[in-house]
């Protein structure tokens, strides 16, 4: 307790420089850990992207007029028009099915979370890593009304592998009507999964992703029904959607229906997204990496400097107590303490920011939108953290062991 109270005792006595450097160490940390883990997300939807797709792949945006589908009095009239060219697909002889992305907001324990719908093909498609359970477990019809389910998020960290719980679907606006889901899974960080929402003249992997907190469900007629008993406008259907080419086609005939998708569809090759995908991985490393290196570096410096500080001011007072039957390796340990203390309190804000983030998300608190937070993101912000802080008190120690308490009585005295 004597120690503590004498490590605050000598911070008090530089007391502006002590707070303005832990405030600006703990800032520059977070700038640093919120750019790497964007830059990290891009990087892995684009990994993704590659690993789960073929070059026969192409990603096709419907053009629309949302007036129009505003206007409609259909439950879902663009999931109706993607069908009805789908059928139209089905006559060319290089056709296979277009992967579609439904979503409906459904309220679990009081919070609203985003529910995603894939057909069987898209699961197939995009097998994304479970820290629990199996995609397998993942079945079309419910069992006595009791649909199974993926979940993704912290929202459900809680929620034990198998267990039934009740989401909430708006009743005409009015209530909320539970529909019983059993957890079979649940999604690994950073919870992203496929989310057809971008469309425009240049599209890259991360745009074809999206963060979920939520449920996702294996399409089928008894879910859909239920849902629109509830609510005849829940679900919506994006105009983006994922296809492949047969590959036994004939060039000929490959060809034909690349036609026919260009000609009702906006077309991105599986080469261009990864060509602009790859582009803006470069981009970002190039342009967004080095700002927060350099900030770390100007505030590594500083916290070598105040270390430095820290010391020469309370050199003299550490010769008294060496006088008064104060070791010299208390003497350190106050030292080190201290220079400890300037370092650690913003490791510590951060690594707590990184290990509550998904919970803060799934709450709503906050929000950052496509980052990637995990194991690493800790394991990054402890290695920095090791290296300034390390550096700091090794480069205060060698100050301070530079004379002996005698000398040093003497030449302040």
């Amino acid at each position: 307790m004597k120690s503590i109270k004498l490590i605050i005792g000598f911070l008090a006595k530089s007391k502006s420089a002590a707070v303005i450097l832990v405030f600006s160490y703990t800032l520059v940390l977070l700038i640093a850990n919120i750019t790497f883990a964007s830059v990290r997300y891009i990087t892995y939807t684009r990994d993704v992207f590659v690993e789960y797709n073929s070059p026969n792949t192409f990603y096709c945006a419907l053009d629309y007029d949302p007036g129009e589908i505003m206007e409609s009095d259909k439950a879902d009239p663009i999931d109706e028009k993607l069908t009805y060219i789908e059928n139209n697909a089905g006559k060319y002889s290089a056709y296979q099915p277009f992967l579609k992305e439904q979503n409906f907001v459904a309220v679990y324990d009081g919070t609203q979370i985003s529910c995603e719908i894939y057909d069987k093909e898209m699961v197939q498609r995009y097998p994304l890593a479970l820290s629990e359970g199996s995609w397998e477990e993942l079945k079309i019809e419910s069992d006595d009304s009791v649909f199974t389910a993926v979940s993704s998020g912290a929202q459900f960290d809680g929620v034990k592998l198998g267990s039934v719980v009740s989401v909430g679907v708006n009743k005409g606006g009015k209530a909320l009507s539970d529909i019983k889901v059993k957890i079979v899974g649940k999604l690994a960080a950073p919870y992203s999964v496929p989310h057809f929402s971008v469309s425009g003249s240049i599209v890259t992997a991360d745009y074809m992703f999206g963060n979920l907190d939520g449920l996702i469900f294996l399409k089928s007629d008894e879910l859909i029904n239920k849902i629109n008993a509830q609510s005849s406008y829940a679900i919506t259907t994006s105009g983006n959607f994922i296809t492949t080419i047969l590959p036994d086609a004939t060039e000929k005939e490959q060809e034909e229906y690349i036609t026919f998708l260009k000609n009702n569809f906006s077309v991105k090759s599986y080469d261009e997204i990864k060509l602009k995908s790859d582009e803006k991985v470069d981009r970002e490393v190039r342009q967004r990496i080095p700002i927060p290196v350099f900030l770390l570096t100007i505030v590594s410096f500083a916290l070598l400097s105040m270390s430095v500080l820290f010391v020469n001011k309370n050199i003299r007072d550490h010769a008294v107590y060496y006088m008064c039957g104060c070791s010299r390796k208390r003497s350190c340990a106050i030292v080190s303490g201290g220079v400890m203390f300037l370092g650690a309190v913003g490791g510590i804000i951060n690594i707590l920011f990184v290990s509550f983030y998904s919970k803060l998300s799934a709450q709503g608190i906050l929000n950052l939108n496509n980052v990637l937070f995990d194991s690493v993101s800790i394991l990054y912000t402890g290695l920095i953290l090791l290296i300034t802080v390390g550096t700091s008190v090794a480069l205060g120690l060698i100050v301070f062991r530079k004379n002996t308490p005698i000398e040093i009585y003497r030449r302040v005295e």
